[in-house]
C-alpha cells in the first residue's frame, strides 16, 4: 500500500504502499507564475527500486539475489509460499518465474512483484479482481506483458484496498480491481479485473507520469513536468485538492502546491490510510489530509499555535530536510535521512505510536502516545528502505537485513516466536 524504471526511470519505496519517485536533472523556470518546466527521467539501475513492501498484517522482501520473500498473514494466500498460513518468519515465494525481481508491491490482502524483464505478478485476494484476472483467491498470475495485443512493460507498481496500479515505461498509468472510491480513476465505472488507463478531469488519458502511490482507496501521482496528480477517495482532504474534502475524484486532478518560491519540484509521493506525504528535490517534506495522530510532523507552529486537526492542501514539515525516501502507514510516516558528514542514514518516524510503531525505544503499550515530530529510532542502523504498515514498520538496511518494530499481529514483524509488540527497532532473524 506504502509506500518507489525503464525508458523513464522510477524508484519507489513502499507502503502500506510502495512510494515512487524519480530524479529531477532539467531546469524550473524563475517566472514564479510559469508552470515547472522539468524533465524527470525513470532510473533504470535497479538498486533504486524499493525492496521492501508493507501490506496491513504482511510484509514483503527481496533478497540480494532478487528473489522474493513474504511473511505475516496469509488467510488469502498473500504469502505465496503454497500454504494458507500465517507465519512468523519470512518464507519464500513459491511459482514465480526464474530471474531477478526487482522490486514488491502490498496490498490490504494481495502481493506484487515486479520482474527484470518488466512482467508484474500479483497473488492472494481476488474478490475484485486485484490480480487482472477473474479466478479465485491465491494462485500466481502475471497481469502484463500483454493488454489489448500490445505489449506493455511495467516501471513501477503499488496496491491499496481491493485494487492494484501501475506505472508502465511509457509514462501511462493503469489501474485494476474495485472502483467503489473511484480509485481506478476512469470516471467511476464499475470496477474490473482488466487493467484500463488513467484519465485525466478532462477525459484524455494521464500520460508522462513518473511516480505513483496508492492508498487504501486513493492514488497520487508525480508527471514529468513536476505537476502532481490525485484520485479516488478524499476523506479527510487525503486527495490535497483544497476543495470538496470529502468529495471522491472519478479521473485525476492537478492538485496545488504553495511552494512560496522555491524552485523545488515533487519527486515522491506516499500514502498512508488517511493522510499524504510529498518529497521535493531539495529534500524537504509537504503533508496534507488528517493530522490526528501528528502523521503531518508539523509539531506547533513558531507562533505556538497548534498544529492542524487536517489539512485539504499540501503544508511544509518544518525544519526537517535532507529525507530520501518516505512511507504512510495507519496514522504513521516513515523517512529515510541522510544527514551532511554522517555516513549512516537514519530512521525516523511521527505520528501514531500506541504500539511502538516509530520504533524510538520508548512510549507505546496500547497508548494513545504520539510524536508529532520527527524522531530518531532507538538503534543506528544505516538504512535504505523503510515501509509503514497498520500498526507496525519495517526497515531494511544498507547491507540487505531486515528491522522492524510495532504490533507483531501474526507475526508481521518477522519475529519467530511473536512478539507481541516492541517499540525497539530489532533486526529480524536470518535475513538475508
Amino acid at each position: 500500500m506504502n509506500k518507489g524504471s525503464v525508458s523513464r526511470t522510477v524508484a519507489a519505496a513502499a507502503t502500506a504502499g510502495s512510494l515512487l519517485w524519480a530524479g529531477c536533472n532539467g531546469t524550473v523556470s524563475n517566472d514564479e507564475s510559469a508552470p515547472a518546466q522539468v524533465r524527470q527521467p525513470m532510473r533504470k539501475n535497479p538498486s533504486d527500486l524499493p525492496r521492501l513492501a508493507t501490506g496491513r498484517f504482511h510484509s514483503l522482501a527481496l533478497k540480494p539475489d532478487g528473489r522474493v520473500w513474504a511473511w505475516g498473514l496469509n488467510t488469502d494466500r498473500q504469502l505465496g509460499d503454497g500454504t494458507n498460513t500465517n507465519s512468523a518468519q519470512p518464507v519464500a515465494v513459491q511459482g514465480l518465474p526464474t530471474g531477478t525481481f526487482v522490486t514488491v508491491a502490498a496490498g490490504l490482502y494481495h502481493s506484487m512483484a515486479l520482474h527484470g524483464d518488466g512482467s508484474l505478478w500479483a497473488w492472494g485476494r481476488n474478490d475484485w479482481g486485484q490480480l487482472g484476472s477473474t479466478v479465485g483467491n491465491g494462485p500466481m498470475q502475471v497481469v502484463f506483458p500483454t493488454l489489448n495485443n500490445q505489449t506493455v512493460k511495467v516501471a513501477a507498481m503499488d496496491a491499496g484496498a481491493g485494487f492494484s496500479v501501475a506505472l508502465d515505461t511509457d509514462g501511462r498509468v493503469w489501474a485494476w480491481g474495485t472502483n467503489g472510491d473511484c480509485q481506478l480513476g476512469n470516471g467511476g465505472v464499475a470496477g474490473s479485473a482488466v487493467p484500463a488507463q488513467v484519465t485525466k478531469d478532462d477525459s484524455q488519458p494521464l500520460t508522462g507520469v513518473v511516480a505513483i502511490a496508492a492508498g487504501l482507496h486513493s492514488v497520487l501521482a508525480v508527471r514529468e513536468d513536476g505537476t502532481v496528480w490525485a484520485w479516488g477517495d478524499n476523506t479527510n482532504g487525503l486527495l490535497g485538492i483544497g476543495d470538496g474534502v470529502n468529495t471522491d475524484r472519478c479521473r485525476a486532478v492537478s492538485i496545488p502546491l504553495a511552494l512560496g518560491g522555491s524552485t523545488a519540484v515533487p519527486v515522491d509521493v506516499a500514502m498512508g490510510s488517511d493522510h499524504s506525504l510529498l518529497l521535493l528535490s531539495d529534500t524537504t517534506l509537504m503533508a496534507w489530509g488528517n493530522n490526528s495522530y501528528g502523521q503531518l510532523g508539523t509539531g506547533s507552529y513558531p507562533d505556538g499555535s497548534p498544529s492542524p486537526a487536517s489539512a485539504a492542501t499540501a503544508i511544509p514539515v518544518p525544519n526537517f530536510t535532507g529525507v530520501t525516501q518516505i512511507s504512510a502507514g495507519v496514522g504513521q510516516s516513515l523517512a529515510v535521512v541522510s544527514q551532511p558528514n554522517v555516513s549512516q542514514r537514519k530512521w525516523f518516524a511521527w505520528g501514531f505510536h500506541n504500539y511502538g510503531q516509530l520504533c524510538s525505544g520508548s512510549g507505546g503499550g496500547y497508548s494513545m502516545s504520539m510524536s508529532k515530530v520527527p524522531v530518531t529510532a532507538s538503534v543506528v542502523v544505516d538504512m535504505r528502505y523503510v515501509g509503514a504498515g497498520e500498526y507496525f514498520s519495517i526497515g531494511m538496511a544498507a547491507d540487505g537485513s531486515l528491522w522492524s518494530c510495532g504490533d507483531d499481529g501474526y507475526g508481521v514483524l518477522g519475529y519467530n516466536p511473536w512478539a507481541n509488540y516492541t517499540q525497539t527497532l530489532a533486526q529480524v532473524p536470518s535475513f538475508p
